[in-house]
């Protein structure tokens, strides 16, 4: 009888959230299973009041279905995420507890734990339990049938197995790479899927955990790039981890400093050049006051702050370090004296660079 509300028809004594039962609700056939998900489903068929049905309900776990049979007629089927063996307890027909009661007559109600006669002249794959690996039962077993009422290894093997999936064929995230020997790790089913993950994916390394080789210096995004694979190394990853220094040719040296022979061959310890390859590249100029200046030649005034040319004053021009010293022939003597007649003849130099009279006797 289509009433509002909920009527028992096998309901058991514990709480109706918890049972195994089957109701009516609103005409429609409510069937509840402990630890299934969903808990409970409901059939669209309605039942119409003062009509009389012979209504079955089969559940097929390994299929993970229940269904709904009227007059011997299969007319729908439910289908369970997650599906558990059934353990009846003791019930009540036609009402719970005085409560819930169905507005009719039932007049037989039965348990059976065996195929009805009228099931479907088909079995389905999800009750076959003959695949071994590196086969398994099809992930949608149930809309697979087999070619008689009962499933047969020989019969049904090929229409109900399938190749279990390997690792190769899975996409690891981001941040994740392939298990070593991935091709010979078996997925979980026909199809490699993210629940797979483990199974299947390493934590990849970043480029920050790879000691780039001498000359190279980690990329600006090392710490944010993946090596390939689950450990970094030279042979795959030195091209994405690392770059080439440059060389002490784009290094410009600072004020007193001069590029070191050779400079051209000799690479930066980092990528770009900076003051911290100064003294790999570049080398401290000599000082003025350093170099030995020749005969008739002596330091120019700055020579304590003025640089060479070069680290050691060896390769520098003297005139760049040295003055000539004043020459006899700009002294005027005094009246009473005359020049050297050798003054204006030879190299006669005064003792500074201008010739003063302390040079008169020179």
């Amino acid at each position: 009888t289509q009433v509002s509300g909920w009527c028992c028809i096998r309901c058991e004594e514990t709480d109706l959230q918890y049972g195994n039962n089957v109701m009516i609700h609103k005409g429609r056939l409510v069937v509840t299973i402990n630890n299934n998900a969903p808990h409970s489903v409901v059939f669209t068929r309605i039942f119409l009041p003062g009509k009389k049905y012979n209504v079955s309900v089969s559940y097929i776990r390994r299929a993970k279905v229940v269904q709904m049979y009227v007059d011997h007629e299969l007319v729908e089927t439910k289908h369970y995420v997650r599906a558990r063996k059934v353990s009846l307890t003791k019930s009540m027909v036609g009402c719970w507890h005085d409560h819930r009661r169905v507005h009719g007559t039932i007049t037989d109600f039965r348990v059976y734990r065996k195929i009805p006669s009228y099931r479907q002249k088909h079995g389905y794959c999800a009750e076959f339990k003959g695949c071994k690996v590196p086969l398994k039962l099809k992930d949608d077993a149930w809309k697979w049938i087999c070619k008689g009422p009962f499933c047969t290894k020989t019969a049904d093997e090929a229409t109900c197995c399938g190749p279990i999936a390997n690792c190769s064929t899975y996409a690891c995230p981001e941040g994740q790479t392939l298990k070593a020997h991935a091709s010979l790790i078996r997925c979980a089913g026909e199809t490699c899927l993210h629940t797979d993950r483990t199974t299947c994916c390493d934590d990849e390394k970043l480029c920050t955990t790879l000691t780039c080789p001498k000359h190279y210096d980690q990329t600006k995004v090392a710490s944010k790039t993946w090596c390939d694979g689950p450990q970094c190394t030279l042979s795959k990853d030195k091209d994405r981890c690392c770059i080439k220094n440059p060389i002490c040719a784009s290094y410009a040296c600072p004020s007193g400093w001069t590029t070191k022979p050779r400079h051209e061959h000799v690479r930066c310890k980092s990528h770009p050049c900076s003051d911290a390859d100064k003294t790999r590249c570049c080398a401290p100029l000599g000082m003025c006051s350093a170099f030995e200046c020749p005969d008739h030649y002596q330091h120019k005034h700055n020579a304590s702050t003025a640089y060479c040319k070069d680290p050691f004053c060896l390769d520098t021009p003297f005139q760049y370090c040295c003055v000539e010293m004043g020459h006899c022939s700009t002294l005027k003597c005094p009246s009473h004296m005359v020049h050297n007649q050798h003054v204006l003849h030879s190299d006669l130099f005064c003792a500074t660079l201008k010739c003063t009279s302390a040079d008169i006797k020179r």
